[in-house]
């Protein structure tokens, strides 16, 4: 009975992976027309033809043309979907119709194991080899991969070649490469490690994953050069937003210094107008004393012309008057008594009318005295009246410069309530840069964190990576010294085997002799 010694290290090797790592287990491989394999197995040779395989090691022996290395050739072709080497493109791969006395040749490929999550899958690929005049013709006819439900009925899932070779590996939970090159590495590429270096790098790369590495390693560099990037344009706009916002304060402060020195400003002007009333009803009533003056004045003058027409007569009565009186003393004392009573009545209303007239001297003083500094008050009101003139058109002309800056309406603030329409659309534009400043403060505190979750996921896979290679090259070490001890315990076996026959030439030679 012949070891089969690659078969050995290979399927060992592959437990040993699934054991270490508590992923995938092969359950059993049924064979049909694959080499020696009969293309029309009976029942009996349909038990034959299936390999079950069982936990935690499973060990094959069979003479030398049984089917060993087509066993690992199977298995490395149900999970990769790879062809021997050596087949001439797949024919000699399947049963040879010669032998089988017929023109076409079908076989298949049952493969049945758990995926890592503990499901049951079973592959199925179907060739056929046609014979042709000069040579046979490989094809791939069929490809199906059955999984199982809760019932534990099988559901069949057909898919392109392409994707079952693809899949296979990811539910096995094994890269395609350690399938390829070290779990079934087929007899004849087993001396890979010994192969040219640029060969041995890729098939190491291959192996090791470390093409994705350096690609994952290539992509967070470029991911965060694209972040600090957007980082930098982030930061010179907030520093734009952020000048813009000193720069809205301090219009803000300035228009509240404009809005407390227009308020004073009214407050003063409304002060002045009620002045200006009231020194307008004064002036009334001044210009109502000045008209009263002017009737009492020439009231006095008529007094006066009165009294002086009154004298006059009195002395035209005096003059006509006889000295010599002939009417009786007591017609001369009524005379006289009427005369003194008309005489004190003139006098009386005679103090009366210089009292009038002082008073009327004395208001018409009084009148005038009010009346210039009526219009000393009227020059001072006309004189603030300009000022505030002269800072209306500073204050219109400040609220145009505002809101040309700002982007406002032009020409929409003269008039009467300009002011407080411009107040009205200052501070619902200065709200609206405030909304708009921390909506940018919440998308790049937002997009912040989205960079920052992204490093953090870019960090764990790449410790996850280097913690991956790490334990691969432990286990490629392991294996190596693995490799080292059964070459020298191959070697040591190599040594007996050549002193026998050394023995059995000199015996041979004795014989003859």
């Amino acid at each position: 009975i012949i070891f089969s010694q690659e078969f050995f290290w290979s399927y060992f090797c592959f437990v040993h992976f699934c054991w270490c790592r508590g992923m995938t287990s092969i359950e059993f491989l049924y064979l049909q027309g694959i080499r020696s394999f009969n293309p029309n197995p009976d029942s009996a040779q349909r038990l034959k033809q299936q390999i079950r395989f069982f936990a935690p090691l499973t060990v094959i022996l069979g003479h030398n043309g049984a089917g060993k290395t087509t066993i690992i050739e199977a298995l490395r072709n149900a999970c990769s979907g790879d062809l021997p080497p050596g087949t001439r493109g797949g024919a000699s791969f399947v049963h040879d119709p010669k032998m089988a006395g017929q023109t076409e040749v079908k076989a298949q490929v049952r493969f049945q194991f758990r995926t890592i999550h503990g499901k049951r899958m079973l592959v199925v690929r179907s060739y056929q080899v046609t014979q042709c005049r000069t040579n046979p013709q490989f094809s791939r006819v069929d490809a199906l991969v059955q999984t199982t439900n809760e019932k534990g009925e099988l559901i069949p899932h057909t898919y392109k070649c392409a994707d079952i070779d693809k899949l296979i590996p990811e539910l096995m939970g094994v890269p395609r490469a350690i399938l390829e090159s070290v779990i079934f590495c087929h007899q004849e590429e087993c001396n890979w490690p010994l192969g040219e270096p640029a060969a041995l790098k890729k098939r190491f790369d291959a192996i090791f994953a470390a093409t994705r590495y350096t690609k994952a390693l290539d992509e967070i560099r470029s991911f965060r050069k694209e972040q600090l990037l957007q980082i930098k344009e982030y930061e010179s706009s907030l520093k734009v937003l952020a000048e813009h916002k000193a720069q809205a304060k301090k219009l803000q402060t300035e228009l509240q210094g404009q809005e407390s020195r227009l308020k004073d400003v009214q407050q003063r002007k409304a002060d002045l107008q009620s002045a200006i009333s009231t020194l307008s009803s004064s002036l009334e009533r001044v210009d109502e004393l000045c008209t009263r003056l002017s009737r009492l004045r020439e009231s006095a003058r008529e007094q006066e012309r009165q009294v002086a027409l009154s004298e006059e007569q009195l002395r035209r009565l005096e003059e006509r008057m006889p000295h010599d009186y002939t009417e009786s003393d007591e017609d001369l004392v009524k005379l006289k008594q009427s005369f003194d009573a008309k005489m004190t009545q003139l006098k009386l209303e005679f103090d009366r009318t210089e009292q009038l007239i002082l008073r009327q001297q004395k208001e018409i003083q009084d009148t005038e005295t009010l009346l210039v500094n009526t219009r000393t008050q009227r020059q001072v009101l006309e004189e603030q009246q300009r000022c505030q003139l002269l800072k209306s058109q500073d204050l219109q002309s400040l609220i145009a410069g505002v809101s040309g800056r700002l982007g406002l309406r032009q020409g929409a603030y003269q008039g009467t309530g300009g002011t407080v329409r411009f107040l009205a659309d200052f501070k619902l534009k200065v709200e609206q840069q405030a909304r708009q400043m921390q909506e940018l403060r919440e998308r790049n505190r937002a997009q912040r964190s989205l960079e920052e979750k992204k490093v953090s996921e870019a960090r764990l896979r790449l410790d996850t990576h280097s913690e991956q290679l790490e334990q691969r090259q432990a286990k490629r070490a392991g294996l190596s010294q693995e490799t080292a001890s059964l070459r020298r315990k191959l070697s040591d076996l190599g040594r007996p085997r050549e002193e026998l026959s050394r023995v059995e030439g000199e015996l041979s030679n004795l014989e003859t002799t």
